[in-house]
C-alpha cells in the first residue's frame, strides 16, 4: 500500500492522519471522563481541561513518530466498537477476532513512583511514554505478537475489570483506607462491545476486587519486556 486509505473506490487521506485524529479524539474523551488521570496532566499541579488536551495532541503526534521510528504497527489506543476499521482491513477483507485496546497512565510520587504511560492494542503494537523515574524518557515503541496481545486482554477478564468501579482513590470510594505517597494507575481498557476507565489509588486497602488488577502491570512488565524502558 502507499500510505492513503480507500473509501468506496477513492483515495482520502493519508492513513497516518487519521490515526492521529483518531488517537487526540480518544485523549479528548479520556480527560474528560476521569479528568484526574495523570496523563491528562499538564504540569505537577495536576490541571486539566485545555492543556491536557493540547498535551494529549502533542502526545498522539510523538507516538505515531515513535511507531515509525521503530517499525511499529498498528496504533495502541482507541481502537474499539466506535472505529469501524478497527476490527476489519478495508484492504485485505480479513477480520480480527477481536479488536481491543489496552492502556495504562500512572502518577508519580513523593518517593520517586516511575510515573508513565503504556498503551498495547490487538495487533501487538505497543507504545510507552516515560514521564518522570523511568529509565527510558519520552517515547519508544515495539510490536509483540497478537496472540500474546489477546492473552493479556484476558487477564482483565480474570480480574472482572467490567465489574470494578470507575475510582478506587477515597474512602467514599470504598477503600477501609488510604495511605499517602502511593502511584494512581488509571486504566482505559477498549474492546468491540465494551469501555471502561478504572483509577485506582494504590494507597487504596480494604479492596478485595482488586488483587488481580494489581497484578496486571507486573504481568504487562514481564511479557512485553519493559524493564528496559521502566527500569525501577
Amino acid at each position: 500500500m502507499d500510505g492513503t486509505s480507500k473509501v468506496f473506490g477513492r483515495r482520502t487521506a493519508p492513513l497516518w492522519a487519521g490515526r492521529l485524529l483518531r488517537d487526540r479524539v480518544l485523549a479528548v474523551a479520556v480527560c474528560s471522563a476521569v479528568p484526574f488521570a495523570p496523563s491528562c496532566r499538564d504540569d505537577g499541579a495536576g490541571a486539566a481541561g485545555g492543556a491536557g488536551e493540547g498535551r494529549h495532541a502533542a502526545a498522539a503526534g510523538k507516538a505515531g513518530r515513535a511507531r515509525a521510528a521503530n517499525g511499529g504497527g498498528g496504533p495502541a489506543a482507541g481502537r474499539g466498537a466506535s472505529d469501524p476499521g478497527a476490527a476489519q482491513d478495508p484492504d485485505s477483507g480479513a477480520t480480527d477476532p477481536e479488536a481491543f485496546a489496552i492502556a495504562l497512565s500512572t502518577s508519580s510520587c513523593d518517593s520517586g513512583c516511575p510515573a508513565y504511560d503504556l498503551t498495547l492494542d490487538a495487533s501487538g503494537a505497543v507504545e510507552f511514554n516515560g514521564r518522570g523515574n523511568t529509565r527510558q524518557q519520552g517515547w519508544s515503541g515495539k510490536t509483540v505478537s497478537p496472540p500474546l496481545a489477546a492473552e493479556l486482554l484476558q487477564a482483565f477478564r480474570g480480574a472482572s475489570y467490567w465489574e470494578l468501579a470507575a475510582a478506587y482513590r477515597t474512602v467514599e470510594d470504598g477503600c477501609a483506607a488510604v495511605a499517602a505517597d502511593r502511584a494512581t494507575y488509571t486504566w482505559n481498557v477498549r474492546t468491540e462491545g465494551q469501555a471502561k476507565i478504572v483509577a485506582d489509588n494504590l494507597g487504596c486497602s480494604g479492596v478485595p476486587a482488586l488483587d488481580a488488577l494489581r497484578r496486571i502491570p507486573a504481568l504487562l512488565r514481564e511479557k512485553l519486556a519493559l524493564d528496559s524502558w521502566i527500569g525501577f
